[in-house]
């Protein structure tokens, strides 16, 4: 067994944070690399994962991070990467496109789950249109099933085919919309 065989492959990936009080921080986060998983995928993969506070590193800050309060995150949108950062400090890095990486593309464009059009009410009293992909045994593939089977964040596409992460705890009300 060798040193190599314990490397965590890690990516960052460009962000822009929607917190409930404080607006838009613009950063990155550092992310497992999951075989097989989308990009969205392993930044809700991420956030699930941690207990409360989660790692995050701002935009212009060089290579210092804070800690953000996951609860109180309305939303995480992820931002194409502009230009490869440098590898620090022994870190594998593997960037990758956020839409543009042929290997991870968006969760709605992969042959399992049924894409749903839906309208989301977040607890700012804002509203996003979008879609979400419910997938699941038979009989459990509606939007409430999705909702309620959720981790922390719920992957949705915005009408511009953003690919956003909610906050499930932010959504007060939501509502399928007919195509």
């Amino acid at each position: 067994m060798t040193l190599e065989s314990f490397r965590i492959r890690l990516r960052r990936i460009n962000v822009e944070l929607e917190l409930q009080r404080t607006g838009v921080l613009k950063g990155q986060v550092l992310c497992p690399k999951q075989v097989g998983a989308v990009l969205a995928e392993e930044v809700q993969g991420f956030l699930d994962l941690h207990e409360r506070f989660v790692p995050f590193f701002p935009e212009g800050d060089g290579q210092s991070s804070v800690l953000i309060n996951r609860d109180h995150l309305l939303l995480v949108r992820l931002v194409p990467q502009a230009e490869t950062p440098a590898a620090s400090g022994g870190v594998a890095l593997e960037v990758s496109v956020d839409g543009l990486d042929e290997d991870y593309p968006p969760i709605s464009r992969r042959p399992e789950g049924k894409r749903r059009r839906v309208r989301l009410v977040l607890n700012d009293e804002r509203e996003v249109s979008g879609h979400i992909v419910v997938s699941g045994p038979l009989g459990h593939t509606r939007t409430q099933d999705l909702l309620n089977e959720a981790g922390n964040f719920l992957y949705f596409e915005d009408a511009e085919d953003n690919s956003l992460l909610i906050q499930v705890s932010a959504i007060l009300v939501a509502a399928d919309v007919p195509d």
